[in-house]
């Protein structure tokens, strides 16, 4: 089976595009708003449930990016230099606090992803940790 790439949508049903593209995933996390659209899910493989990466959040440009691994564990892309506070962001149409430190830039979210998508891998420009 070809990658999947699904968007989801609050109150509407999820959108889903079949080996999507460089672009077709850009295009997904550019459409994140951190309302309506808050959460992007890209599964290399759509059978093997569970294992995938998502992009969440999108507002004022702040993203959570984390890889699931079969939902055994999760490595997430993290800014460790980043200023102690936390903000209100809209993650799959739930607002959560989060640390900014547990964010990335759209920029940061959009190359970790496109990484994901060509190599299966975490991106080795970001820092990730494991929870």
């Amino acid at each position: 089976m070809p990658p999947q790439l699904t968007t989801t949508r609050w109150g509407l049903p999820s959108e889903t595009t079949n080996d999507p593209s460089p672009q077709d995933l850009r295009a997904g996390i550019e459409s994140l708003d951190g309302s309506h659209r808050s959460a992007l899910y890209l599964a290399l493989v759509p059978s093997d449930l569970g294992t995938y990466l998502a992009v969440a959040g999108g507002s004022d440009n702040h993203f959570l990016v984390f890889i699931s691994e079969a939902n055994q564990w999760f490595t997430e892309a993290i800014t460790p230099d980043a200023k102690v506070a936390t903000i209100e962001l809209v993650v799959d149409g739930q607002p959560g606090e989060f640390a900014l430190r547990q964010l990335v830039t759209r920029h940061e979210a959009i190359g970790a992803a496109l990484h994901y998508l060509l190599t299966g891998q975490p991106s080795p420009r970001l820092t990730w940790q494991k929870r």
